[in-house]
């Protein structure tokens, strides 16, 4: 986030006043927080946007140093001689409301994911079974998967982690010069899993999954002499 351009009323978006205090403030975002948040309202795209605005400005306004630098400047001025914060940024050579913030999100997601690999397996033939062909049995192989016990939530009572929205990665706000930059980086909250998990499944010690050995049949064809 960067203060300047046009900015989003946080006083509006939290129902208190500019002169509220940080009682008034924690109070109001405690209340629109449990009814907007995400395990509240699974599959809601609007709730989740909704909620994603409350923490944003209860992260300006309950930091006296980012509040003083929201109301200096004001939601609604411009920065200097530039119309918007926007045309700055392209003058630098990038924009930074593009991609958008639900875009990051879900590309963060995708980095999260592992990629599947195919296994190569080195397999002992006797020369019979080599011109021979037919089946090569009990092939073992190690393999990943989700946790029976836990079913790959990796414990029980699993909660989307509220700083950062189950993404793993969080935004900060960096001072460059006179302007509040943002930042992102790993969730210290919840490590960078996106969750929570009050009771960790006891198999898989968190993580969701487990290694186990599967046996297949390996057909041969037949090799000509």
């Amino acid at each position: 986030m960067v203060f300047g351009g046009v900015l989003k009323d946080f006083y509006a978006i939290l129902g208190v006043n500019k002169n509220s205090d940080n009682k008034s403030i924690k109070h109001a975002y405690r209340e629109l927080a449990k009814k907007y948040h995400p395990d509240r309202n699974p599959d809601n795209e609007d709730a989740a946007e909704r909620f994603k605005e409350v923490s944003e400005a209860y992260s300006v306004l309950s930091d006296p140093e980012k509040r003083h630098e929201y109301d200096a400047q004001g939601y609604g001025g411009n920065l200097n001689s530039y119309e918007s914060f926007e045309d700055l940024f392209r003058n630098a050579g990038f924009n930074p409301f593009e991609p958008s913030w639900r875009d990051q999100a879900s590309k963060i997601h995708e980095e999260r994911k592992p990629e599947r690999k195919n296994k190569t397996i080195n397999l002992s033939l006797s020369i019979d079974e080599l011109f021979s062909g037919g089946k090569k049995t009990s092939v073992k192989v190690r393999v990943q998967r989700n946790c029976k016990v836990c079913d790959g939530r990796g414990g029980e009572i699993v909660k989307t982690c509220v700083d950062c929205f189950g993404t793993g990665k969080v935004n900060k706000l960096v001072r460059n010069g006179p302007m509040m930059v943002k930042t992102s980086a790993t969730c210290s909250q919840c490590m960078g899993r996106g969750k929570h998990i009050s009771k960790i499944c006891f198999s898989c010690h968190g993580s969701g999954k487990i290694k186990e050995i599967e046996e297949y049949d390996i057909s041969i064809k037949t090799s000509k002499k």
